[in-house]
């Protein structure tokens, strides 16, 4: 079905970008067509949308007139896509009928609103991610002006944004995007075109099982891989499947074994079983693979005969003679790393016994510690890879666990991670003397003010903050006291020292004596680079002395290799705050060592005081 009026807009848009925007103004022809697409907007409103846009931008002066021009144009193209007829009359075209209901389209926002999420899914700037998590948090993508974007971005070369793009339209888009998924469809097997054919099996495209048959007719291996995740939710698949375990190609082998996972029958788990034991010890590759699968499936059939592959994979580890070659050891810890993934998610008594005897066992840690140079490293992985599997269990018997064995374990680095992840998992579930528990920790070095932010704001990132703290009073307050003795102690303020102030100011009141000294005592030992956080502190607390104490630190500044933390300085906002009486000591300043800072310092003093 042609809609005339489309095809006339069309013909003005091109017009007007070759002849120029400005002239939009008071165009007859556009005028013309106003009331035709009111009138169409009775029964679509996107047509009424397109009405009221063509009626400003014959309004417009000529500054405005280009963007108003390309909102037309964009939301015309996208309702001509949805008719699958994107030419003029005398172009040739392929048949097509229209691909959905025009009443489907939705155009919630103004083409400014739209704008930076288009650009940020088919540009390669930075901070793209950004831009594109805050439009779907305001409900930009379920403007259809966006989906052929979305859908060209399931095609970047950065996999993040790709991957959130898929869940974009998996989530926020529905079954509307169908028609431009299948037109972009191709089967080369690029990695969009995977995500391309799971997306259209998730909105129940009736063709989809066409585009399997052809597919596994052909070579594309990541299409084929597709595919199989869509098979595998139907048991009558199964014996293909298992077939398919034996295929030539590393991609196609993985999705097999992900597929039996998935299916998880007691035919499919003993394939995954046989496959595991015969490759456990002859292809690392398939046996990686392998394990992988199995983390997902409950074993439910063969744990046991699984689990004590697990066992034997840690004696052997054990069983190596001492002067044998390096090379013997580190295969054998590595082996035994990724047997024991394969314990994720299985929720047992004899997974908790086996992983507290690895750790608590004289000959693994007297290995480990005869071989520290060539093993330390193995043995840390081992440690991440238990708590990576104890993540996947139960968070009160995970608790119990960590109670159990921390103390017990030998005082060595690889014991380090146990610690940090006991404190996170115990403030996340609101355990009791969390000091107590860890005090001593805190004293040997297994934890530091870094764990303790990042435990207290439920942030497992590196970057945690103190302000992502809902309730810095949560804290006990004699983890308070010891950050007082340790900045007390600190020959100088560096990162630790200030996350440590950081959580003290948020904890102390305003006015509060004790942190008003400590924060002058601190800034006689501030670096360069952490200056400007200390001054705020000083500044936005009633120290009596505190312009004095200020100057007193910065006066010594020299010219030297700080000049971005000097900037940092000079553009602080509370210079301006400081007494008119502090001019002519920083002039002097300026005049002894001719350092930038001390004359912007100057600048803004007088600034402040008018």
């Amino acid at each position: 079905m042609r809609i005339q009026p489309l095809y006339d807009l069309q013909q003005e848009v091109n017009r007007l970008f070759i002849a120029g925007s400005k002239f939009a103004k008071n165009d007859p022809r556009l005028l013309k067509l106003i009331p035709i697409f009111e009138k169409l907007g009775e029964k679509a409103p996107v047509f009424k949308k397109l009405a009221r846009d063509i009626q400003d931008l014959t309004k417009a002066d000529a500054l405005e007139s280009s963007e108003k021009l390309t909102a037309i144009s964009t939301l015309l193209y996208s309702v001509l896509y949805t008719q699958g007829e994107m030419t003029e009359t005398d172009v040739k075209k392929k048949d097509q009928t229209p691909h959905f209901d025009i009443n489907d389209i939705t155009t919630l926002y103004s083409y400014l609103e739209v704008k930076p999420a288009i650009k940020a899914l088919s540009e390669s700037n930075q901070g793209r991610m950004e831009v594109v998590e805050d439009a779907r948090k305001r409900g930009i993508f379920k403007d259809f002006r966006t989906y052929a974007y979305l859908d060209l971005a399931l095609g970047d070369k950065y996999s993040e944004l790709a991957e959130l793009a898929y869940t974009i339209i998996k989530e926020d888009a529905g079954k509307t995007i169908i028609p431009i998924l299948v037109e972009n469809f191709s089967y080369e097997g690029r990695k969009e075109d995977s995500r391309r054919l799971l997306l259209l099996h998730h909105f129940g495209y009736e063709g989809v099982p066409f585009m399997i048959k052809k597919i596994m007719e052909e070579s594309a291996v990541n299409l084929q891989a597709a595919a199989i995740t869509i098979l595998s939710e139907d048991l009558k698949n199964e014996d293909w499947i298992i077939e398919l375990t034996g295929d030539k190609n590393k991609v196609v082998r993985e999705a097999a074994y992900m597929g039996l996972a998935k299916l998880n029958t007691e035919k499919s788990q003993d394939k995954l079983k046989e496959l595991y034991i015969k490759n456990r010890t002859k292809n690392k590759t398939n046996f990686e693979l392998l394990v992988y699968a199995l983390q997902s499936t409950d074993m439910s059939f063969f744990f046991n005969e699984v689990f004590q592959q697990v066992r034997e994979s840690f004696n052997e580890l054990l069983a190596i003679n001492k002067d044998a070659d390096n090379k013997n050891f580190v295969a054998a810890m590595e082996n035994f790393q990724s047997n024991i993934s394969v314990l994720n998610y299985k929720d047992k008594p004899e997974v908790y016994d086996f992983l507290s005897e690895v750790l608590l066992s004289d000959n693994y840690n007297k290995l480990i510690k005869d071989k520290k140079n060539l093993l330390a490293g193995y043995a840390n992985n081992v440690s991440q890879t238990i708590i990576s599997v104890l993540r996947t269990l139960d968070n009160k018997k995970t608790l119990a666990f960590y109670k159990k064995i921390a103390d017990k374990m030998p005082d060595t680095e690889w014991k380090i991670p146990f610690y940090k992840r006991y404190l996170y998992d115990s403030v996340t579930a609101k355990s009791k003397d969390i000091y107590d528990t860890f005090i001593n920790a805190y004293n040997k070095n297994y934890i530091d003010i870094n764990d303790l932010i990042k435990a207290y704001s439920s942030s497992y990132s590196y970057y945690a903050n103190v302000s992502q703290i809902d309730d810095i009073k949560v804290i006990d307050k004699r983890w308070i006291d010891r950050l007082y003795e340790h900045i007390e102690k600190a020959k100088s303020m560096k990162y630790d020292e200030m996350r440590m102030l950081d959580i003290i100011d948020a904890y102390e009141p305003v006015p509060c004596d004790k942190l008003n000294k400590l924060l002058k005592k601190a800034s006689t030992k501030v670096e360069v680079y952490t200056s400007v956080d200390i001054f705020n502190k000083m500044m936005a607390r009633d120290i009596p002395d505190k312009f004095d104490a200020i100057y007193s630190v910065v006066k010594n500044y020299t010219k030297g290799s700080n000049s971005y933390y000097f900037s940092r300085l000079a553009e602080a906002d509370f210079w301006e705050k400081f007494p008119k009486e502090y001019i002519p000591k920083f002039k002097d300043l300026h005049a002894k060592t001719k350092l930038g800072l001390f004359e912007t310092i100057v600048d803004k003093i007088q600034l402040g005081n008018g």
